[in-house]
């Protein structure tokens, strides 16, 4: 018996302003069906022929596309089958006051019924419609109800109106099809051998009640359904629950770019089979080619259901299985996905749910996939993805739609199949637990599709597992499973289950995340407050290493509508939020579980933090969790609670033992121990270790927001100031010099004290003797020796962050907080200046003792301007302005004031020729005036590239430094110089500056210009 070939087209929207375009795209269909060699024996137009149902259109539409199609294939005008859409009603002839009548109706389905079979009533609002009706009269195309006859096979055609009630674009949920129209429409086709229904809209487009009856009706009813609407539609496939029939919707004719395309099904009835061929518009080459987004190669084979395909007794199970299922997976996505809500709009499951970012890893170009080409393919996958990529959540909303689409869906982790026989009794077993029904309903279910979804998976293809798997799939040919699981480093061997799919998924790239929140912004409307400083947020989000994942994206927008926010604040809120979701992910009503999760993972972090560890193993855990609940006297049991806190995913079990999933979330839970144990006490808390061991402290002060705390907190790092004489630095800088004819002479004169190779190897190998050994050979070999520097450092960088969070604080605690700061600047510059390192053993073997302080000079002025400059970049903050300048002005150690000067500068100074005269004339010594020259000579040169401030500016600054300069090392020597000779050395400072300025400015222009300058 020869195919039967169908070709279904839908939404044209024809008007003289798209006949043209709609003409190049039929010509185009034709062109790729012969290509195909799928010549069409019927065709089918699911709605939208005309723009505004005019009778011009529709002259158009037979024109450019009807006449075409007919002619080319040579098929009679009665075997092209059309139904009308929202367009196809003249809305010049809608009557408001029939209309809000309806409004009243649409939710009675009786009262529908009663609306349709009544024929005055019925043709009042059918005479919308009067174009259309007329066209496909005087054209004698099928617009009604009837069978066609193709090759000695009957094909009963149910005609549906679905826009009999349309008055709007905004027609969704006002829509009826009723109960009576499918009636009258199924007595005509009632003994046809293939019966197809077609209709405009789709189920989500009508009204709720009509909708589940409607649905009911036809896919009990009819062996295939077709509708359109849909301009975003790639094309898809829906089975019914009862596994009877099929739907497809096909995507518009008329659409933008590739989302334009049609379908064309082939029906062999000798042996039931369904192929379909999905086609979408090249934009780049001009015409139709397969659509991959449909399925791999464009195209999909199938069964032609009907009322045989299933048992009673497995239609039964079916359908109780996947309406549970879909209950089950609607509730899971719920609880996986943060809830968001922007004003009073609540966003729903399938809004809040964004799109991960999967991929095929095969070279040599990765290929995209989305979750709806997994749901409608037959293969089986594995995809491998990092913690929180969003795997669960993606296998919740896999099991929906397959649910949805009345397939059964059996959700397990991988640790469910351990110990489960191989046969098929154990299948049925397996199903039984899983999909909570008894072992006679799971046995019938074997003859539905079924697809296990596992989660949590163990990617060594070696275990037992998934031979289990691989052999259930052999016996079961409607069985598929799709598995997700961490990625590996380690290379594993696919032979196992070399003929399933694998998948990876990856962070949402930038553009991603950008057109998600543009999506989430549009769904939130007027609501929506645009200032939100969204994209700095994800800044933040990112540099605290949390990655692109789509959870990350909802939290990131919710949270931008609530409050501006400082970079710690933003992720302390942003962690919490998290936290909070997870602790309670699957937590059940009345029970204080979370809070008990929330406990233990304070305890593990502080126990991680003091023990100096990120990783412990399974047993110290569970030993940590136990001796807390006998403690506290808690109902719980520390192997069950370590279980639920791997599956919230804030912890993660690997080879290594159990770890924080995020580095960020052991500090913040360590910061949670310290608020909630030490609140009441500060003087409680161990600071000295807090500031070695975690950077919680930092969490700990913004949480509490206690002035006092910083106050201690404060006090605690200043105390940590080890005994290295500051006063060496200060006699080292002290012999800092200027000579009267080059600033970088004194340098070039210590480097050239330098000895040769073998005598520095003999000057090195005597040092490491007498001194064992250089600052970092002795980190090496005795890390306690390095104590004291990383106490400073731990120290600094924490007094720093809290600088940063400290708008809030009031002048006098910034002041302290400043002035310790510094304290610990400086200590850190004489710790590292007192070491012997390899320099200074270089500098100490120079044969002139002035060589060797120069060149330690030199060294240690360096030092200062590095600290100093880490200081003023790391602690800027535009609040901190006044309180920098005050200091300025109170303070009178020189190495204090050049820092608060630099810093300063970094915020915004505005005062800065007035502060340079006064630190520079002022100065107790030269060096400071030699530092200052130096630190002025940089940003000038680095000014016209990296500042805002003029160029001008800092070249007066330096003048003003420099003349100074050169006045006291004038004053130190025997000779006078005269103002004008001061004011030359001054000039030949500021020239060598603009030169290299110039030519570092000039090498960044090329380097820019190279377009390797990175994003």
């Amino acid at each position: 018996m020869k195919k039967i070939t169908m070709l279904h087209l839908s939404d044209a929207h024809m008007s003289i302003r798209h006949a043209d375009v709609i003409a190049e795209r039929i010509s185009a269909v034709c062109a790729a069906l012969s290509k195909e060699q799928l010549i069409p024996d019927l065709i089918v137009f699911t709605g939208d022929a005309a723009y505004s149902g005019k009778e011009s259109e529709y002259q158009l539409f037979f024109e450019r596309l009807v006449r075409p199609l007919l002619t080319s294939f040579s098929i009679s005008p009665e075997n092209f089958v059309i139904v009308p859409g929202n367009h196809d009603v003249d809305r010049d002839k809608i009557d408001s006051l029939q209309q809000a009548g309806l409004s009243n109706f649409i939710s009675k389905p009786e009262e529908m019924d009663d609306i349709w079979r009544k024929v005055e009533q019925r043709s009042k609002l059918l005479s919308r419609q009067e174009a259309f009706a007329n066209f496909t009269k005087q054209k004698k195309l099928t617009a009604v109800s009837r069978v066609v006859d193709v090759y000695d096979t009957s094909i009963g055609f149910a005609c549906l109106n679905s826009a009999w009630l349309s008055a709007s674009d905004n027609d969704k949920g006002n829509l009826v099809l009723s109960r009576a129209q499918f009636n009258d429409a199924c007595q005509l086709v009632e003994n046809a051998d293939i019966k197809v229904a077609l209709w405009h809209h789709p189920f989500a487009c009508l009204h709720e009640t009509d909708a589940s009856r409607s649905k009911a009706q036809v896919l009990q009813r009819f062996h295939l359904c077709l509708n359109g609407h849909l301009h975003e539609e790639d094309g898809s496939i829906t089975l019914s629950p009862e596994g009877r029939s099929q739907i497809f919707v096909c995507p518009a004719l008329h659409a933008k770019g590739e989302k334009s395309g049609f379908m064309c099904y082939q029906i062999d009835m000798s042996e039931r089979k369904l192929d379909i061929h999905a086609f979408r518009w090249n934009e780049r080459k001009g015409l139709f080619v397969y659509n991959t987004d449909f399925s791999d190669n464009g195209q999909w084979s199938g069964k032609l259901l009907g009322q045989d395909s299933l048992s009673e007794k497995a239609i039964v199970a079916q359908r109780k299985t996947t309406a549970l299922r879909q209950t089950q997976c609607a509730a899971r996505l719920s609880r996986h996905l943060p809830p968001v809500v922007i004003g009073k709009r609540e966003f729903s499951v399938e809004e809040r749910f964004l799109e991960p970012y999967i991929i095929t890893p095969s070279l040599p170009k990765p290929k995209r996939i989305s979750s709806r080409e997994i749901i409608h393919s037959k293969c089986s996958y594995i995809i491998e993805a990092l913690p929180q990529a969003g795997k669960t959540a993606l296998l919740d909303k896999i099991g929906l739609k397959l649910s949805q689409l009345g397939i059964v869906t059996a959700f397990a982790r991988f640790s469910d199949l351990t110990g489960i026989e191989r046969s098929k009794k154990g299948l049925i077993s397996f199903l039984a637990s899983t999909l909570n029904c008894s072992k006679v309903d799971s046995k019938n279910l074997l003859d539905c599709p079924i697809t296990i979804l596992l989660d949590d998976c163990d990617l060594r293809y070696d275990l037992p597992e998934w031979q289990l798997l691989t052999e259930w799939q052999s016996e079961q040919a409607n069985l598929r499973v799709i598995a997700t699981g961490r990625t590996t480093t380690l290379p594993q061997s696919r032979e196992k289950v070399k003929n399933w799919k694998n998948l990876s998924i990856q962070p949402l790239p930038v553009s991603l995340v950008r057109k998600e929140v543009h999506r989430l912004e549009d769904l939130a409307g007027d609501q929506f407050q645009s200032s939100s400083n969204i994209q700095s947020t994800l800044t933040t989000l990112i540099d605290a290493e949390l990655p692109r994942w789509p959870w990350v994206i909802l939290l990131l927008f919710e949270l931008a509508q609530k409050f501006q926010v400082s970079d710690v604040r933003s992720v302390e809120g942003i962690l919490r939020k998290y936290a909070d979701l997870r602790l309670g992910a699957f937590e059940t009503s009345g029970t204080d579980r979370s809070a008990t999760r929330a406990r233990m993972l304070r305890l593990l972090a502080t126990e991680m933090i003091n023990s100096q560890v990120k990783c412990m193993t399974e047993k110290s855990v569970i030993s940590i969790f136990d001796q807390e609940i006998a403690s506290c006297g808690l109902e719980a049991d520390g192997r069950e609670i370590l279980k639920e806190l791997l599956y919230s995913q804030l912890l993660t079990r690997d080879e290594s033992g159990v770890h924080f999933t995020f580095f960020i979330l052991q500090e913040f839970f360590h910061a949670e121990y310290l608020r909630e144990s030490l609140w009441s006490d500060v003087e409680q808390l161990d600071l000295d270790a807090v500031i070695q061991k975690s950077g919680a402290l930092v969490f700990f002060a913004e949480m509490v927001k206690i002035p006092s705390l910083l106050k201690r907190c404060l006090e605690m790092t200043h105390s940590v100031k080890g005994s290295s004489s500051v006063s060496n630095l200060m006699e080292s800088l002290a012999n800092l010099k200027l000579s009267p004819v080059d600033p970088n002479a004194v340098v070039e004169i210590a480097k050239s004290a330098i000895p040769s190779d073998d005598e520095i190897e003999a000057i090195v190998s005597n040092a490491e003797v007498e001194q064992q050994g250089t600052r970092e050979r002795r980190a090496l070999s005795k890390p306690q020796s390095m104590e004291q520097l990383e106490q400073f450092i731990h120290g600094f960088s924490t007094s720093v962050a809290v600088m940063r969070g400290s708008r809030w604080l009031d002048k006098t605690l910034k002041q302290e907080s400043i002035a310790q700061t510094l304290d610990l600047a400086i200590s850190i510059v004489s710790e590292i200046a007192v070491d012997q390192n390899l320099l200074r053993t270089i500098a100490t073997h120079a044969v002139e003792s002035s060589l060797r302080r120069e060149l330690a000079a030199v060294v240690n002025a360096l030092l200062v301007l590095i600290v100093a400059s880490m200081l003023a970049v790391l602690g800027a903050g535009q609040h901190l302005a006044s309180t920098l300048r005050e200091m300025f002005k109170a303070e009178q150690d020189d190495l204090k004031r050049l820092m608060l000067l630099m810093w300063y500068t970094e915020v915004g100074g505005t005062e800065l020729k007035s502060m340079i005269e006064e630190l520079v004339y002022n100065a107790s010594h030269s060096f400071t005036v030699r530092l200052a020259t130096m630190w002025l000579f940089s940003k000038f040169v680095m000014a016209s590239s990296f500042s805002h401030v003029a160029k001008i500016d800092f070249e007066q600054l330096l003048r003003i430094a420099a003349e100074e300069q050169a006045r006291r090392y004038s004053s130190s020597s025997k000779n006078k110089t005269a103002a004008f000779q001061l004011k030359a050395e001054a000039d030949k400072i500021v020239q060598n500056a603009r030169k290299l300025r110039d030519t570092h400015n000039f090498e960044t222009e090329v380097f820019d210009a190279s377009g390797h300058d990175g994003e």
